[in-house]
C-alpha cells in the first residue's frame, strides 16, 4: 500500500504538529536555560561577595600586623637610641595623621 496519498493529504496537519512541538522544546528549553543562568549569577554573586569579605578581612589583618610592627620600631628606636616617641616616629616619617594612634600603640606594649 502506498502511503504516500494519506501523507499529502495530513502533511499541513503533520507540519502543524511538527512545527509546535519544535516550538514547545524550544520554549522549554529557553526556559531551562534562563533558569540555569539565574542560578549561576546567584552563585557568582555569592561567591565575589565572599570572596569581598575574606579580602577585606585579609586586609584589616594585613594592616594591624603592620601597624603593630610600626609600633615595635617606635619602641625600639625609643629603646636602642633613648628618644621620646616623638623623635622615634620623626625618625621612622611617620605622618601626623596617624601618630595618634601609634602612641595609643606603644603605650599599650
Amino acid at each position: 500500500m502506498n502511503k504516500q496519498p494519506l501523507l499529502d493529504i495530513m502533511k499541513d496537519d503533520i507540519d502543524r504538529i511538527v512545527d509546535e512541538n519544535v516550538r514547545q522544546v524550544r520554549e522549554e528549553a529557553d526556559a531551562r536555560l534562563k533558569k540555569e543562568q539565574q542560578e549561576a549569577d546567584a552563585r557568582l554573586k555569592k561567591e565575589q561577595q565572599e570572596a569581598d569579605a575574606r579580602l577585606k578581612k585579609e586586609q584589616q589583618e594585613a594592616d594591624a600586623r603592620l601597624k603593630n610592627a610600626s609600633a615595635n620600631h617606635i619602641r625600639s628606636l625609643m629603646n636602642s637610641l633613648g628618644v621620646t616617641i616623638d623623635k622615634a616616629m620623626d625618625l621612622l616619617l611617620i605622618p601626623q595623621s596617624e601618630r595618634e594612634l601609634y602612641i595609643g600603640l606603644v603605650k599599650d606594649m
